[in-house]
């Protein structure tokens, strides 16, 4: 009896291990979710939004508001990434910079340069319109597909992915 305790015993045990590397390989290996706008914006003055289907009810630094089926989830640039790896199904993202600095404009051109294809003034506000290949989604504008939106108005500079989806 003392073998079929061992053998059951390691076996039990061979199976919660395996389990748990499992979970360490999933946590430590596969990559995390990195939000759409963050290489495009730098600094901490600004405020990201997330456009979601899917959210739990409440997030660490993060302001939830509750639209219908979707959801609106904002944080401040220090939460970015801890908040976007709280949500599984984002359907858009918009950052929305006061004052932007001379560098985070040079930021924001330099990325748009070779990807902008209109641009527009409406109200007082300069629209452009980019494509970037590297993200996934997009909207078909005119004939040509669009991912990336910038609004400038006064000093306040709003990016949206796929487009900008709340106000500007």
């Amino acid at each position: 009896y003392l073998n079929w305790a061992i053998i059951f015993f390691m076996k039990r045990n061979g199976l919660i291990f395996s389990v748990f590397c499992l979970v360490v390989f999933s946590v430590i290996c596969l990559p995390l979710q990195k939000p759409k706008l963050n290489g495009i914006i730098d600094g901490n003055n600004y405020i990201y939004t997330f456009y979601t289907n899917e959210v739990e009810n409440q997030i660490p630094n993060a302001k939830i508001i509750k639209n219908g089926n979707t959801s609106i989830v904002r944080c401040e640039a220090n939460y970015v990434s801890s908040v976007r790896n709280c949500l599984s199904d984002v359907l858009g993202e918009s950052v929305v910079v006061q004052n932007p600095s001379k560098e985070q404009m040079k930021r924001i051109l330099a990325y748009l340069k070779n990807k902008t294809f209109r641009s527009e003034v409406v109200d007082e506000t300069d629209i452009v319109y980019a494509y970037d290949e590297t993200l996934n989604r997009y909207i078909m504008l005119d004939g040509h597909k669009s991912n990336i939106q910038v609004a400038i108005k006064g000093d306040l500079v709003t990016i949206g992915y796929p487009i900008i989806f709340g106000d500007f």
